[in-house]
């Protein structure tokens, strides 16, 4: 059995990043983190998570896909292991996780949590993005959900445990 595990790469975000956020809800958890500590992409994964429920529902509308991603994968990895490929150069869970990661992205970029509660947000409907040089300009065009400054889909990691591992 193999586990499929969502997180982020836990990066810091910058003094310009942290100045404002993209949601008001954000800005303030960003501005007040951590106990004066420096807010990583960690600590808004985990607030948007419980705000939110992203990366649930991202796995959950998926789920089935990667399963068949995982078999195609598994079947994959031994037939180059049948062609002479060595042991060690083969991992299914590699090729799953870039598949993964990739999705999350596109999910993001195509707003499929638009509808759930509270989406898409106000800054995003305004097109507060801090890619710009003027992050609030009234004509800035209207932007995904979940992607002011980009940080945090592009920490998103997916990793794939074997049942060894998983215990852990």
């Amino acid at each position: 059995m193999a586990v499929l595990r969502l997180g982020v790469l836990d990066v810091p975000y910058s003094a310009v990043q942290t100045d404002s956020s993209a949601d008001k809800d954000v800005a303030k958890f960003v501005a007040t983190g951590g106990g004066g500590k420096g807010v990583t992409t960690g600590d808004v994964a985990e607030f948007l998570e419980e705000k939110y429920k992203v990366m649930e529902t991202f796995a959950d509308r998926n789920i089935e896909e990667f399963a068949d991603q995982w078999a195609e994968t598994q079947a994959d990895a031994l037939a180059d292991l049948a062609a002479g490929a060595p042991l060690e150069a083969v991992n299914p869970g590699l090729a799953l996780e870039s598949q993964v990661e990739t999705k999350f992205r596109e999910f993001i970029d195509s707003r499929a949590m638009d509808g759930a509660d509270g989406v898409p947000t106000e800054a995003a409907r305004k097109g507060v993005n801090h890619r710009l040089k003027h992050p609030y300009a009234k004509d800035n065009p209207e932007r995904p959900s979940f992607k002011d400054t980009g940080l945090y889909e592009a920490s998103m990691k997916a990793q794939v445990l074997t049942e060894d591992a998983s215990d852990d």
